[in-house]
């Protein structure tokens, strides 16, 4: 009787019994896998919706910030600022960087400026839009050598850094320690441009794969030239359209330069603000001087695509004169804010 029940107690389990147990155990190891796959891909996806938010959010900041100083000249207004002669390499046109009576400037889906600005390799897409200003900051002025001894000369480096000298009704943009401004008060104010346009890529053109990015060129007012630099990467489309201050008077549509409050500001493409007033030239009478506010779309697209995971990005986009519907597996995320000229 012992033995009998010993060898029953040591039998152990029966073929079906581990046929169950492992077929129930790998039931749990897929329905492990499956959860941490679903994880992954989702950590991934946020990871990416994040990058898209962070670049998208800071590209519009830059672009909201550098549009409100846009036309800045302190006490000088920016029309009928007279320039002194100026050496800028790498200028966008003739009388580029000092046209700052213009202190607003676009090209609707074209390279309006071409190289050395930017050259047909570096533009991928979208609109153009250049902004000038003087430094909100003024730089500290101090007696000099002019005849009248309430003139000011600007500090720093002849020849290259590139000033706005400002005064009660007159006011000139110079470059050398000679300003035809001598009266006083007047503060001296370092001149902004920036070019913002859309590049096919980031860091340079040999990488792969390219991802796009929001590029600028800026007045470098240590080396005196026009220079390239990045903004934001992962920025895939940029496109602009620009309030018009507008008003009727006997019936006739006019327009109040220096974007002064007149009516309503009618929203238009960059070909139809004012086609005749390029890069270098700008009157009282020039649409350019009437525009009060931007409207800005950005399309924000993440680094790298999602070709491992069944994503297909079907979405359509509509910026402006602009409608867009990817078919691909990058994520994006489109951001649009509209700014006020202050100035």
């Amino acid at each position: 009787m012992t033995n009998s029940r010993n060898i029953r107690t040591n039998q152990g389990f029966s073929l079906i019994e581990m046929m169950i147990a492992m077929t129930i155990g790998l039931l749990i190891i897929a329905a492990l896998t499956a959860v941490i796959i679903s994880s992954a891909r989702s950590s991934r996806a946020n990871d990416r919706t994040s990058e898209i938010q962070n670049n998208g959010r800071y590209a519009l900041e830059v672009l909201k910030r550098d549009l409100q100083h846009g036309g800045f000249g302190d006490l000088t207004a920016m029309v009928g600022v007279p320039k002194n002669p100026v050496n800028i390499a790498n200028d966008c046109a003739a009388g580029f960087a000092t046209n700052f009576p213009q202190k607003i400037w676009g090209s609707d889906d074209v390279n309006g400026l071409g190289a050395p600005c930017i050259p047909a390799a570096n533009y991928a897409r979208g609109d153009i839009f250049v902004v000038r200003y003087a430094s909100t900051t003024g730089v500290p002025a101090v007696a000099g050598a002019l005849p009248n001894a309430a003139a000011f000369v600007p500090p720093g480096t002849p020849n290259k850094t590139l000033y706005l000298r400002s005064a009660y009704g007159v006011g000139d943009i110079t470059q050398t320690t000679v300003s035809t401004v001598n009266v006083a008060p007047a503060f001296d104010h370092i001149v902004q441009v920036h070019v913002y346009y859309i590049c096919p890529w980031s860091v340079s053109a040999a990488e792969n794969p390219q991802i796009p990015s929001l590029r600028r060129v800026v007045l470098d007012n240590t080396t005196g030239a026009m220079v390239d630099e990045s903004v934001a990467t992962g920025i895939e489309d940029m496109q602009v359209q620009y309030g018009v201050e507008e008003s009727k008077v006997d019936g006739t549509l006019v327009y109040t330069p220096d974007g002064m409050p007149s009516g309503n500001a009618r929203f238009e493409n960059a070909d139809q603000v004012d086609p005749t007033a390029g890069v270098n030239s700008a009157t009282a009478q020039s649409k350019w001087n009437a525009v009060s506010s931007a409207r800005i779309w950005l399309l924000a697209r993440n680094n790298g695509s999602e070709r491992n995971d069944p994503y297909v990005n079907g979405t359509t986009y509509t910026m402006g004169n602009k409608v867009f519907t990817p078919n691909d597996p990058f994520r994006r995320q489109l951001y649009t804010t509209t700014v006020q000229l202050r100035n």
